[in-house]
């Protein structure tokens, strides 16, 4: 699907009379991996979309912060590289569908905002997605 093809379907679950609860127990799975799809390489496609199209696996989002709301510049989860990995801290709450979620897709910050405007380059800069297990 499409972004307007998922919001005409997200609009079509709420209208039924489920409300935006009934739909948002989809939104993940219709929106969530969008970054993945029009983004990702073919690799990361074929590893991580087909357990979700079959329901082998199930994702959340990570966005919202104690501090920050949904305000992504405002965020302070840190993801700092460590050798061939990523270590990340911070705090992160109000995951929709976090409980039956084998997957996180995890917003944080890999350059501080104070190291971008040094540079000159915007705060949108130092935001990076991650996908990973969430029993992490």
């Amino acid at each position: 699907l499409g972004i307007t093809e998922a919001a005409l379907l997200m609009h079509t679950i709420a209208r039924s009379g489920a409300g935006f609860s009934g739909a948002s127990a989809v939104h993940m799975n219709i929106f969530g991996l969008q970054p993945v799809i029009r983004f990702g390489t073919r690799q990361q496609q074929e590893r991580f979309l087909p357990p979700l199209i079959d329901g082998r696996e199930k994702a959340c989002f990570a966005v919202t912060e104690p501090d920050a709301g949904l305000n992504t510049l405002g965020m302070k989860t840190f993801a700092r590289r460590d050798g061939d990995v990523y270590k990340v801290s911070g705090q992160k709450l109000w995951i929709s569908t976090a409980q039956v979620a084998d997957r996180m897709l995890l917003l944080a910050r890999t350059s501080t905002a104070d190291d971008l405007a040094r540079a000159g380059l915007p705060a949108t800069r130092g935001l990076t997605l991650f996908y990973t297990r969430l029993d992490r």
